[in-house]
């Protein structure tokens, strides 16, 4: 039997979506994979983790408290992410040092197939497996000290090495690291991991962390921003078998908002149906009208229009702001 640590963190807003990722992981594992579910919990009701043990099984489910693991930061954060995305920086302190190897996956993902691709990759000289982040402008890697050919990956999902994080003392020197810039990392805990494991990264192919990006932005306009970067074979191979789907924020909306035109929203909506938010109505959009309007022109007119609409609504902006 093969056992799989997989590792996620939510508050009580995200849950519901953990209960979703939880059912599409259990969908498709196959008779001989044993998963083992580790939920990071930051202010998360008892009665919801009761729930998702009677999902999973209590015996596969093991909680770990976070609501007060700011304090080992030891500097304030900024407003813009939720506390409890940092706690990924903490996974060699959290989980059992039984654990050696483990996948974090954020809560905004379901899995389509089989994982033991990722949990059969040979990470002995690496810290971390991921996917190439979509769009890490200048700034991305700049501000972080990497060079514009320096590997940046989207930290939604990470294959870590769990041995290696303690043996190095990885933990520590993520901290020093956020002290170092006083608490403000651009793309917070993503720039802090990019930047210390900058020589410890192995890329994966698109297929183990499919975002949004790839459906709307055109392959040259992707390749262009990005370096390194993968072909156009291996993206549209992806496109249409993803082992992990990871529905990022963008010009589609959410699968789980009324009217999402995402090309896997109904795979979403089918694992929904055996969580613990069956029930629960679609979201209503919250993009504003000019979102919606740059979306609709990025994604249908030639790209000049998005520029120019772009530039016009940043002079408005700065003009009210006057």
């Amino acid at each position: 039997m093969k056992e799989y640590n997989i590792v996620v963190a939510s508050d009580k807003n995200y849950i519901g979506f953990v209960s979703v990722l939880f059912a599409s992981i259990l969908a498709n594992k196959t008779e001989d994979e044993c998963i083992r579910f580790h939920v990071l919990a930051n202010n998360i009701p008892l009665s919801q983790i009761e729930q998702l043990k009677e999902q999973v099984g209590s015996q596969s489910l093991s909680v770990y408290t976070i609501t007060d693991f700011q304090k080992r930061l030891n500097t304030k954060l900024p407003n813009t992410i939720a506390v409890t995305s940092y706690a990924r920086l903490f996974l060699s302190e959290i989980l059992p040092d039984t654990i050696n190897e483990v996948l974090y996956l954020d809560c905004d993902i379901i899995v389509n197939n089989s994982l033991e691709n990722i949990f059969s990759l040979n990470m002995s000289d690496y810290a971390v497996a991921g996917v190439l982040d979509t769009l890490p402008n200048e700034k991305a890697k700049s501000n972080i000290g990497l060079k514009d050919n320096d590997i940046y990956i989207n930290a939604g999902v990470l294959y870590v090495n769990l041995k290696k994080w303690r043996l190095d003392g990885i933990q520590n020197r993520f901290i020093d690291f956020l002290l170092q810039h006083n608490g403000c990392v651009y793309h917070h805990d993503q720039g802090i991991i990019n930047a210390v494991l900058n020589k410890s990264k192995l890329i994966i192919g698109p297929e183990f962390n499919l975002t949004s990006n790839y459906f709307t932005h055109k392959y040259n306009y992707l390749k262009k921003r990005n370096k390194p970067f993968y072909t156009y074979e291996e993206i549209e191979r992806a496109k249409v078998n993803p082992v992990i789907i990871h529905f990022t924020e963008g010009f589609l909306d959410r699968p789980w908002v009324i009217g999402s035109q995402h090309p896997f929203k109904n795979k979403f909506l089918e694992y929904k149906q055996a969580s613990i938010i069956a029930n629960e109505p679609l979201q209503s959009s919250k993009k504003t009208w000019y979102v919606k309007l740059l979306g609709y022109e990025f994604t249908h007119l030639p790209l000049i229009f998005y520029q120019v609409t772009s530039f016009a609504l940043s002079m408005l902006s700065k003009v009210i702001k006057k």
